[in-house]
């Protein structure tokens, strides 16, 4: 059973993400516009899909969690929240996105 902390309310539209914080975004948003499942990742996969250390992706996570773009689902789990950089008007895409994060979390 999976426990949440609390869903941060606030998102950091001024936080500039750097080169590895955004390969993390995109690793996590990967397979959203093709219906799969997207959304959630932990520290062994982006480890794996960035061939990056364990040390620098923790590092890379605490800052998107800070910024309120990603948030700690449980340990060692997160979840895409907003990447306010995108346009958010569309109905469409936030009806993608939650069934696509609920999807996601079963694949793991």
């Amino acid at each position: 059973m999976l426990t949440t902390q609390p869903l941060r309310t606030t998102i950091n539209e001024n936080f500039e993400p750097n080169d590895r914080q955004e390969a993390i975004l995109n690793v996590l948003k990967d397979g959203r516009n093709e219906n799969q499942p997207w959304g959630y990742a932990n520290p062994k996969r982006l480890e794996e899909h960035l061939n990056t250390r364990r040390q620098y992706i923790n590092r890379a996570l605490q800052g998107l969690v800070d910024a309120g773009w990603i948030e700690k689902v449980n340990r060692g789990l997160y979840r895409y929240v907003n990447d306010p950089r995108e346009d958010h008007t569309n109905p469409e895409a936030s009806v993608q996105n939650s069934r696509g994060c609920h999807r996601s979390l079963h694949t793991l």
